[in-house]
């Protein structure tokens, strides 16, 4: 099984020779924000720029590559379902965009963090089911809480008992290694009024 290991890389770390790990084909970065691609107004945005430039341009490149997937919201708009990751290839960069919410909102009772990480390590295997050279899953980030640690810890648990099986996923993209797709946990996301556009809710 292709052994992951994970690297984060926060304000109170410094790692040597940062730039050449980021473009090493054996290493992936993590991107995570909302379902419709948007990553303006993500936490640690200025901490990747300094390393990964041009951030706007991958964020239309992101956006066209989940329009190229069909997923439509209730307003018709192109989005990438929770639990589900996309691998672009930019600036000599490995980067996968895994959403952790629809919109920019409290998930902090729910469990998308372990859903976007565990879909974020199959998809790594996914590209690489048939090579046995180690691979890196770097994510920029301040400290997280202890909720999103213990989920992420949960997430690489699962995943190392898959004894290099995938998740079972919609036959329409097993053949595609730059997707990996799984729509989970609607039901948990909170009843908030801008999350109407994903599904409709009941107030009553």
């Amino acid at each position: 099984m292709t052994k992951i290991n994970i690297i984060y890389i926060n304000l109170l770390s410094k790692k040597d020779n940062l730039d050449d790990l980021l473009k090493d084909k054996n290493s992936y970065v993590l991107i995570t924000n909302d379902s419709l691609g948007n990553i303006k107004n993500y936490e640690n945005l200025n901490q990747i720029s300094q390393h990964i430039p041009n951030l706007d341009v991958f964020e239309k490149k992101l956006k066209e590559k989940i329009a190229s997937y069909k997923f439509k919201t209730l307003q018709n708009r192109f989005y990438l379902p929770i639990g589900s990751s996309i691998l672009l290839e930019y600036e000599n960069n490995n980067l996968i965009y895994s959403p952790i919410m629809w919109v920019k909102q409290d998930i902090s009772n729910t469990n998308n963090i372990y859903w976007s990480f565990l879909s974020t390590l199959s998809l790594i295997l996914k590209n690489n089911i048939n090579d046995m050279e180690s691979k890196n899953l770097i994510i920029f980030e301040q400290p997280v809480s202890p909720t999103g640690t213990e989920q992420r810890a949960k997430a690489f648990e699962k995943f190392n008992d898959l004894n290099n099986e995938n998740f079972i996923e919609s036959l329409d993209y097993k053949n595609d290694n730059t997707i990996f797709y799984k729509e989970s946990n609607i039901s948990e996301q909170p009843p908030f009024l801008q999350n109407n556009e994903f599904r409709e809710l009941n107030y009553n």
